[in-house]
């Protein structure tokens, strides 16, 4: 398995299991905090299930070095140089029931630019495995109790999301849920 596959697997068992949480009534976001860290705890949950990232750790509200920038979460593998990331996510959530899909770019787009440079910047110094950046859309009701899981995300937001995925493809791994 390749370096980046491992780190998307274990990224994807995650986010995953936060769906089934959510759906279950076991998980009640109230912002996007509560599901930082939640998915936090599921990565370090799941890590011992994944083959190959024992060396990992997952780091949160991870600082972009020489920047006021930081990320949800990080991937990073600790070696003698430090901190070499390998899988970058950040998380947006929204407690309505309907986004415009002009809405919804508008509130990815930034990350993905913030992303995007990142990972060059990294690039550029010559860390080579460092897998796509992933974004994570969570879709709550407004108590956080699953209201939306009743009736789905809707067609609209759910084809906003995969016109997206399309869009940004090449930059980052867009994701979202519950599923």
């Amino acid at each position: 398995m390749s370096t980046m596959n491992k780190y998307q697997k274990w990224l994807d068992k995650a986010l995953e299991q936060l769906s089934r949480d959510f759906e279950k009534g076991d998980f009640h976001p109230q912002n996007e905090c509560d599901i930082q860290c939640h998915l936090y705890h599921l990565l370090l949950c799941s890590k011992e299930r994944i083959n190959g990232v024992t060396k990992a750790v997952v780091l949160s509200e991870y600082r972009v070095p020489r920047s006021p920038e930081r990320i949800d979460l990080a991937i990073v593998k600790r070696t003698r140089k430090g901190n070499e990331p390998r899988l970058l996510l950040e998380i947006k959530e929204t407690s309505k029931s309907y986004l415009s899909p002009a809405q919804v770019e508008e509130r990815v787009l930034p990350d993905v630019e913030k992303l995007q440079e990142y990972r060059q910047s990294l690039v550029i110094e010559g860390h080579k495995r460092i897998s796509k950046p992933a974004v994570f859309f969570f879709f709550r009701d407004e108590k956080g109790t699953g209201g939306l899981r009743e009736t789905g995300i809707g067609v609209i937001i759910d084809n906003a999301m995969r016109e997206l995925k399309r869009k940004y493809k090449k930059k980052v791994t867009l994701d979202w849920g519950p599923r």
